[in-house]
């Protein structure tokens, strides 16, 4: 990997540079440490997206064949920084390449998935952009709140595949189909046209609505749905938004598109101090939905 933070449980997402590297760590412990030698000394960070350790490699002396430093998961827990989850590992864009267990679930209690849980509601207004941006649709306040409660009973935040810094796009992925009918398209011509190609029936409104011509009397039937997250060997994400509707009882594909994550434009909007674009009503409803009580054992 070519990134890291310092600490688990921080939202962060640096480049492995050296004087980035020196300059967020001062060169002390616990990022430098005695390496097993007992003559040398290791580099260690946090992968920012488990949580464990990783080693620095190639920081002062680039191994052969090697062109840039780069982290490595520890197979280890490192003293004062970081303990090994191998769980947590396991399913890590970052780690060796693998297959997405999607079926998998975190633990419950696992810190990893209480903190995916606490960025989805505190950053919801943040994923409701994010979604506009990679769909070209506006989803409304009805429609996002049945997203939010479809992520609760999936217990969303326990996906194996969900991390801090992937929040906006597995909070999606972790939603089941949702009716676009009535929802607005503002800034994708694509799928406004594939849609009234395909029903005769849908009209797209000049504010972009979805809806009905004038005159029909059918029930149009349009749905969207975020599927296949998958993972490439270096570590990049991505997954499908498909529109489809349903005829005799099968399902008819009339736009597919592939979203590629973006974690670290997620990153440094969320460290962003400017507020002036927030959405506070979207966050009381992220809360209101999944906000659960300090006792509940869903929160984790």
């Amino acid at each position: 990997m070519r990134v890291f933070k310092l600490r688990p449980g921080d939202l962060d997402m640096m480049p492995i540079d050296r004087d980035r590297f020196e300059r967020e760590t001062g060169k002390r412990h616990p990022w430098y440490q005695p390496a097993s030698d007992g003559e040398t000394t290791s580099q260690f960070a946090v992968c920012p997206a488990c949580d464990n350790p990783i080693q620095i490699v190639g920081l002062y002396r680039l191994p052969a064949g090697v062109t840039e430093p780069f982290g490595k998961h520890t197979p280890r827990s490192i003293r004062d920084l970081a303990d090994l989850d191998i769980e947590r590992r396991d399913d890590c864009p970052f780690f060796k390449p693998r297959n997405l267990k999607r079926s998998r679930r975190r633990r419950p209690g696992d810190p990893l998935a209480a903190n995916v849980l606490k960025l989805v509601i505190e950053q919801f207004d943040r994923i409701a952009w994010f979604l506009e941006k990679d769909t070209g649709i506006r989803f409304g306040r009805r429609t996002l709140k049945n997203m939010l409660e479809s992520y609760r009973r999936l217990e969303g935040h326990r996906y194996a595949g969900a991390t801090p810094i992937n929040v906006p796009w597995t909070f999606a992925y972790m939603t089941t189909a949702v009716s676009l009918y009535g929802q607005r398209i503002v800034d994708n011509d694509e799928l406004a046209r594939a849609i009234c190609t395909a029903l005769p029936d849908a009209r797209i409104g000049e504010d972009g609505r979805i809806g009905r011509r004038d005159g029909a009397n059918s029930f149009l039937d349009i749905r969207g749905s975020f599927i296949c997250h998958e993972r490439a060997e270096d570590g990049s994400e991505a997954m499908t938004f498909q529109v489809y509707t349903v005829r005799d009882g099968a399902n008819q594909v009339l736009y597919s598109t592939r979203i590629r994550f973006r974690p670290r434009l997620f990153v440094r909007l969320v460290r962003s101090p400017d507020s002036s674009f927030r959405r506070p009503d979207l966050i009381d409803m992220a809360k209101t939905v999944l906000g659960y009580g300090p006792n509940d054992e869903r929160r984790s």
